[in-house]
């Protein structure tokens, strides 16, 4: 069997760590909706969807969702109506889809309506895009894409921009990054083939000619997906978040997420510093498939991370005291969740480098730890904070 047949037919470890995550986010995002007074309709869409159950047995992101919406229903009742479209271009795959679904899930009252559709991805999503029902926000109505393309083929900031600018919606999206990382200069040699195109197209839609992705001088894989990052929310004006998956030693993929709600985008960093926790920084290949210095690779990613977090938000503090409403919003505007600022924020205090001002009360606060890195601060700041500190290189 041919490595691509292998990975369309058994769902590989990477595979496997990206439907994790996705389900995780999604088990989150339903509870919190479910709940939520403003959101009356939940539309989840996997336009990708692939074919459902692999033949080693696992299951894919489609049955997981239909699964893990079916827990939420269970453990969180809710009159929440919740639409999940299942999409994939491959009419068989749906078909085994609804046929797994009817029979082990027939008996049981269905937890939300369910659209099949055998359709080209991208041109459904335009199709969703130009529809007038869809095109502008409707209130009540929030709305979930997981994007998880064969490649990268018509993934473009208009495609992108387009959902987002609905201002409702979030993105998950998966990416062969160390592929297209190898082939983006190519792609624009004029010699290129046909093939490279695509990778063109998407690639000229984020960034400008002089943009350092595009340039001669090598980038490493890590600087590329941060680049990706930037520029997905650059372009389509919103929070994003990258998740790096390993397949092999060789090659990366990773997970961008998209969301305008900073409580959601909260959610992801929290997720994803978990995943931090137990593999370094983002999906690594179990042990017994890489090299020997797993662990020290571990510390030193975590400590990277910290050490970034540190440097941006120490200087950031030195210049002018910041609310701690501006804090959270421009931390998580980097990346970084509140958990990360804290840590260096108490850091300063223990250290005497840190002054904060209690803004109900009027006067310097002395109380320890208290720092307020909230979402629920993030219209209505109650401190300022400054470094009391030289700023760091």
């Amino acid at each position: 069997m041919s490595k691509a047949c292998d990975a369309k037919s058994v769902m590989l470890p990477h595979s496997l760590a990206k439907v994790e995550f996705f389900q995780h986010y999604l088990e989150l995002y339903l509870i919190i909706l479910s709940a939520a007074k403003f959101a009356h309709e939940i539309n989840i869409y996997d336009v990708f969807c692939g074919r459902g159950v692999y033949d080693d047995g696992n299951l894919g992101s489609a049955i997981r969702t239909y699964e893990t919406i079916l827990k939420v229903r269970k453990e969180h009742p809710s009159d929440t109506r919740i639409i999940l479209h299942l999409n994939d271009k491959n009419a068989s795959f749906i078909k085994n889809i609804q046929d797994y679904i009817g029979t082990h899930y027939g008996n049981v009252p269905a937890p939300c309506q369910v659209v099949y559709t055998h359709r080209d991805a991208i041109d459904l999503l335009k199709e969703i895009n130009a529809n007038s029902l869809l095109s502008l926000p409707r209130q009540g109505v929030v709305n979930f894409f997981f994007i998880d393309p064969y490649g990268y083929k018509g993934i473009t900031r208009d495609v992108l921009y387009n959902i987002m600018s609905r201002g409702s919606s979030e993105i998950l999206l998966f990416l062969p990054v160390s592929f297209m990382h190898r082939f983006t200069h190519y792609a624009f040699n004029k010699k290129a083939n046909r093939g490279a195109h695509a990778l063109r197209k998407m690639i000229d839609s984020f960034f400008p000619s002089n943009h350092p992705i595009r340039s001669d001088e090598p980038m490493n894989i890590d600087d590329y997906i941060d680049n990706l990052t930037d520029a997905f929310g650059d372009q389509c004006h919103c929070y994003t978040a990258s998740y790096p998956i390993e397949r092999n030693a060789c090659n990366k993929f990773a997970l961008f997420f998209f969301s305008h709600n900073a409580k959601g985008f909260e959610n992801i960093l929290n997720i994803r510093l978990k995943l931090i926790d137990a593999y370094g920084f983002g999906y690594h290949l179990a042990e017994g498939e890489q090299d020997i210095f797993l662990d020290h690779f571990k510390e030193v990613q975590i400590e990277k991370k910290k050490n970034e977090c540190r440097t941006w938000l120490t200087n950031w503090l030195a210049g002018y005291a910041k609310t701690n409403s501006a804090i959270y919003m421009d931390s998580l505007k980097r990346g970084y969740h509140p958990k990360q600022v804290n840590e260096v924020l108490r850091e300063l205090q223990d250290k005497g480098q840190l002054y904060i001002f209690d803004l109900k009360e009027n006067k310097e606060l002395k109380k320890k730890n208290k720092f307020n890195i909230n979402y629920s601060e993030r219209k209505t700041p109650s401190l300022l904070i400054q470094a009391l500190c030289v700023p760091q290189k």
